[in-house]
């Protein structure tokens, strides 16, 4: 894994991390409150054969705070389209988990000429509000100091019982800066807590529609943001959609069963990358 340069993206700039060699040919967006880290077991597994560029929204691991602190989701919209557009110079599969799976679908739906295919994580369509609201009271429970690296890591390892402590361990790494006591604390902005995070799911049908390209859903099958029932909804409206649950996982699907993760996008990714770019058209 390389880090890049910051990129600038309208008022912020955002950083970046590569895994392989040549053009990136995957575009990897976490979900809230992670970082481009939690994409680290993946990404290993294929940068023999493929260069992946993975995104710090703004607000979140190294990349610089909104001004404003509004973490709208069509600017982080905005940020990986640009981030698509400067990086990713040839056809490209998005992958996005939870918010990072909504921006992506929303970029996809914009820029559908450029993209293979899409793979979207464990997102909440048609979500269970408790959920989301859990989700927001982890993240503020998260803002305290922490003496150690491995404080932190003991916490993650609490809120996420099921993930692998080695991955946690290495999305601590993107995740805390020295604080001016001699401790540790997260990079993320405290406004993320406060973000407005309702998504229309019913817009959201609607683009995956207009993507017209091959997409794949991934759910962990003890997931309580997005259901059993959602996910075969999007399989009945949705032609192009299929559907890969991941067992003994939870909504961090790549944190909580990585080698399951991997098996499901892994060959599914694959096919797409060996087709020729020729292969491709704006349907």
């Amino acid at each position: 894994m390389r880090q890049l340069c910051s990129c600038t993206a309208g008022d912020v700039n955002l950083n970046l991390r590569a895994w392989g060699e040549g053009r990136p040919q995957l575009l990897l967006v976490h979900g809230f409150g992670d970082n481009a880290l939690v994409w680290s077991r993946f990404a290993a597994s294929l940068q023999e054969r493929v260069c992946l560029l993975a995104v710090d929204l703004r607000g979140h691991g190294s990349s610089e705070w909104d001004p404003a602190g509004i973490y709208a989701l069509q600017d982080h919209v905005l940020d990986v389209t640009r981030i698509l557009d400067q990086f990713c110079p040839g056809p490209t599969v998005l992958v996005g988990h939870s918010l990072g799976a909504q921006i992506a679908i929303r970029v996809a739906a914009a820029r559908r000429e450029r993209i293979r295919a899409l793979v979207a994580v464990d997102f909440g369509f048609r979500p269970n509000p408790l959920s989301a609201s859990l989700i927001r009271r982890k993240f503020r429970e998260r803002r305290t100091v922490y003496a150690t690296h491995a404080q932190y890591v003991a916490m993650l390892s609490a809120q996420l019982p099921l993930a692998e402590r080695s991955l946690l361990s290495e999305l601590a790494n993107g995740a805390l800066r020295p604080n001016r006591q001699g401790g540790l604390e997260e990079t993320s902005d405290p406004a993320l807590a406060d973000c407005d995070d309702r998504v229309d799911s019913d817009a959201t049908l609607a683009m995956l529609k207009r993507i017209a390209r091959p997409i794949l859903v991934v759910r962990g099958e003890g997931s309580a943001v997005f259901s059993r029932a959602a996910a075969h909804e999007l399989l009945a409206e949705v032609p192009q959609c299929r559907l890969s649950s991941v067992a003994f996982s939870g909504h961090t699907v790549m944190l909580d069963n990585p080698d399951g993760f991997c098996t499901a996008v892994k060959s599914y990714i694959l096919r797409f990358l060996s087709e020729p770019a020729t292969a491709l058209s704006d349907a």
